[in-house]
């Protein structure tokens, strides 16, 4: 989680002290902890954003509206995170070009996800940290710098890296395929 923050310019660890002292964080075994009742009004916020319109939410995590996002390549420059972990491995469609104008993207998160798209999947250049468990996606980077911190591909099953991958430095990758 650091890693990430920092990675977007956050004071991490002064912040995450702050929170921890006006108890809306707590630190238990090695983990940050928040309480219920602060993460639903977080989801409260975000949801009245624009509640019929996912692609104008800055976060994304609904199974129906990261797809709806995703598969009609209806995101906008607001979304700068998106998480979608499947508990199965399922083949959704994945838009070629549904992250071109997510320029503000920092976190994408996916986990058990095949594209039935067989083609690239182009990326931001100001992602942060993208997390792709069991995933079978051909991903691309554009032209431009690179912002991304943390590269996660565990289990995937991607048989080739991205072609301008090499210029992604620093970067912790960790692949079991790699």
């Amino acid at each position: 989680m650091k890693k990430v923050l920092d990675g977007c310019d956050f004071d991490t660890t002064i912040g995450v002290e702050i929170l921890i002292e006006r108890c809306l964080i707590s630190k238990e075994e090695g983990t940050l902890q928040m309480h219920d009742l602060i993460q639903l009004m977080g989801v409260d916020i975000v949801k009245g954003e624009w509640r019929d319109d996912p692609g104008k939410r800055s976060r994304l995590w609904h199974y129906d509206d990261v797809l709806e996002v995703l598969s009609g390549d209806a995101g906008t420059d607001v979304i700068k995170a998106i998480v979608l972990k499947l508990p199965n491995l399922e083949e959704i469609y994945i838009c070629p070009n549904a992250f071109t104008n997510m320029r503000k993207l920092r976190l994408l998160i996916l986990h058990n996800v095949h594209n039935s798209f067989q083609g690239p999947i182009h990326l931001p250049n100001q992602l942060r940290w993208l997390e792709c468990h069991n995933c079978a996606l051909i991903l691309e980077f554009g032209y431009g710098a690179k912002k991304l911190v943390g590269l996660d591909m565990q289990n995937s099953m991607i048989k080739q890296a991205p072609k301008n991958l090499k210029v992604l430095i620093p970067l912790f990758i960790t692949n079991s395929c790699m």
